[in-house]
């Protein structure tokens, strides 16, 4: 059996799946990165805390990619409840409030959030992610109608990736610090 056929995808089960993705979202954040490998690799803009990812497993599970032990990858569940909980992504919150998706205002339709997904350096390339995403769908389609995220303009290789899998770009915005985000959503 090679590498790619041991790869597990499944949802996030315990706190050493949790401490799992914490390990790799360290390793992802531009503070951990160059600057050469963040424009060509991609990021992670959120660190997350046990505490937090707990409370957002608890209201719904995460897709992870693993091999025996080890995250490998990772696609985080989050729903409108933790709106308040990340201020980071308050100005998303508030512009979904402005957004009308297929005439219906996007506050008012049930989605789910993708709250962050990574790919361990050395298993980019495979289709892990797209993995992660069919895997994520097939979780959370029984509840919610999509799933919805944001993607900094500046992350080329995520805004490609999501795209590729079926996200359409629904609405862009500047924060104030002057980035541009993309809101994204795949409509399943």
């Amino acid at each position: 059996m090679n590498e790619a056929e041991k790869i597990r995808i499944t949802t996030a089960e315990s706190d050493q799946d949790l401490q799992g993705i914490l390990s790799l979202q360290q390793q992802n954040l531009p503070k951990n990165i160059s600057a050469q490998e963040l424009n060509s690799q991609g990021f992670v803009t959120i660190e997350h805390s046990l505490v937090l990812l707990q409370k957002m497993h608890t209201a719904e599970k995460s897709i992870i990619a693993k091999i025996g032990d080890r995250v490998i990858g990772y696609n985080l569940a989050m729903t409108k409840d933790f709106a308040s909980e990340i201020p980071v992504l308050s100005h998303m919150f508030s512009q979904i409030e402005k957004i009308t998706y297929n005439d219906t205002a996007l506050h008012l339709i049930n989605f789910i959030i993708c709250g962050q997904v990574c790919v361990a350096k050395d298993y980019r390339g495979i289709g892990l992610m797209d993995r992660m995403y069919l895997h994520y769908r097939d979780v959370h389609k029984p509840k919610y109608s999509m799933i919805l995220t944001e993607i900094a303009d500046h992350n080329p290789r995520s805004v490609k990736a999501h795209l590729r899998v079926g996200f359409e770009i629904i609405h862009s915005y500047s924060s104030p610090n002057d980035t541009r985000w993309h809101i994204v959503i795949w409509n399943w």
